[in-house]
């Protein structure tokens, strides 16, 4: 309808809103219902902006979660213009303190939607239960399917073929334990064959990961991941059979601890780590028991080594490092060596034994150290003096030995055959005569062997 009246200083008709039905006295004054409350007037529909439409939408949710009466038998209104659509509902504002546990949407748990046309709660109905205009049903967004529906199991036949990349991707979960002590994700076994076939053909990707598991600040938590995922039983079975060898009624110290302990107090490179893992696999295959108890590993370090040969045989781990691969082995077989020293050992028995070390013996004394895992204090500090004298016993030797000699080498031969001596102790008096007077400064040092051939014909009677 249009009323003539205009507006003061304008022409315009205004346009009235249409007036709305009233409803019969005999009905019963209820609630709007949600078709009723989602139509709004012509003249807003075509007014309304997009923020108007979105609250549009917000006041149906908030209507939608209000609890009211039940209505039953009412017929809706007939709209009168085109329906406002809402956006789809997954949370609404609390109502009656408490959100609606319908709508709610906790993190990692079920959320279910339905059409935004909702109608309310029925009095004393489940939370859950809840009616719609069109008996739209309620939709389970964490399985895709309408909720309540039957659920459907598909049997996926497993692939069993070896996959070298779970391996590396254990290696890998084993490697955060090793950084945190703690792994971000479950330790789960992988089957043998993924470790086996990464160690064919994915060979320089294990032996990384291996290498970082061992450098780590926790190496130990990095060790028994390994075990747990089954990456010792199939790349290095012989370490995994150290597990539980040991302690209890056997009388001496679990073998398994120990190596790990050793893991962690020995230095931290590449060729010490990899020692101190490996030192002890011969002790599984020596252990004797003597008539009164005791507990022994007799060749153990013969028998490791050659437990290295056939581990590196069989799984090439160190097969592109030959330096690394000597070195591993060496330290095993010789790491019972410095340990054996005693202060009682000569100059020329120290001297051998560094000889004997070679480049390794820096290696061999770090290996050494970190394998007394004691708990007795004294005994511990024992051990470890022990091998500080043997370094610094070394070290002078390796000096003495580094100073070139005074006299020419092969003076005595030189003197026995020009003043026509035989082999006697007349030689070395002579060749101490003529070192006395070199650290006196009497003589020149460094010289030819004619200079001192002369100065001893000079001085016949000073040397008999």
């Amino acid at each position: 309808m249009e009323l003539a009246v205009a507006r003061s200083g304008s022409n315009s008709p205004i346009t009235a809103p249409p007036v709305r039905p009233v409803a019969s006295p005999e009905t019963k004054r209820v609630r709007p219902t949600l078709c009723e409350a989602a139509q709004p007037e012509p003249a807003t529909i075509s007014r309304a902006s997009d923020n108007q439409r979105a609250r549009a939408g917000d006041i149906v949710a908030r209507r939608c979660a209000r609890p009211g009466p039940e209505v039953r038998n009412q017929p809706a209104a007939t709209p009168t213009g085109p329906r406002v659509h809402s956006p789809r509902v997954t949370s609404v504002p609390r109502h009656g303190g408490r959100r609606s546990p319908v709508f709610r949407a906790s993190a990692g748990r079920r959320r279910y939607t339905a059409d935004p046309g909702l109608t309310t709660h029925r009095q004393g109905a489940s939370p859950r239960t809840v009616r719609t205009r069109a008996n739209t049903p309620l939709v389970d967004l964490a399985l895709g399917r309408v909720k309540g529906a039957p659920l459907t199991h598909t049997a996926l036949t497993p692939d069993l073929r070896p996959d070298p990349l779970r391996a590396l991707d254990a290696l890998d979960r084993a490697l955060v334990c090793a950084e945190r002590g703690a792994p971000d994700r479950p330790l789960v076994l992988i089957q043998r064959d993924d470790f086996v076939a990464a160690s064919q053909g994915l060979r320089a990707e294990l032996r990384a990961r291996l290498d970082a598991v061992l450098m780590a600040n926790d190496p130990e938590a990095g060790l028994d991941a390994l075990l747990t995922c089954g990456a010792l039983d199939a790349v290095l079975p012989e370490v995994k059979a150290l597990v539980g060898f040991g302690d209890g009624e056997w009388r001496h110290k679990d073998v398994w601890k120990h190596t790990k302990q050793v893991v962690r107090q020995a230095e931290n490179r590449v060729e010490i780590r990899w020692s101190a893992l490996l030192h002890d696999i011969g002790k599984v295959r020596t252990r004797s028991v003597s008539p009164d108890g005791e507990v022994h590993f007799f060749g153990h370090a013969e028998v490791g080594a050659r437990m290295f040969d056939k581990l590196e045989r069989r799984t090439q781990l160190f097969s592109a490092d030959d330096s690394l691969r000597t070195t591993v082995r060496f330290l095993i077989l010789h790491h019972l060596r410095a340990a054996a020293y005693d202060p009682s050992w000569t100059d020329s028995a120290v001297r051998r034994f560094g000889k004997e070390m070679g480049d390794h013996l820096p290696h061999l004394l770090c290996l050494s150290r970190a394998d007394i895992t004691t708990k007795r204090p004294e005994k511990k500090r024992k051990g470890l003096r022990q091998l500080d004298d043997l370094f610094a016993r070394l070290g002078k030797i390796q000096e003495q030995d580094a100073v070139v000699p005074p006299l020419p080498s092969g003076i005595g031969d030189v003197l026995m055959k020009h003043f026509n001596l035989p082999p006697s102790r007349l030689i070395g008096d002579i060749k101490r005569a003529l070192e006395s007077e070199i650290d006196t400064g009497d003589l020149l040092s460094h010289q030819p062997a004619e200079f001192y051939l002369d100065h001893i014909a000079t001085h016949a009677t000073r040397y008999g």
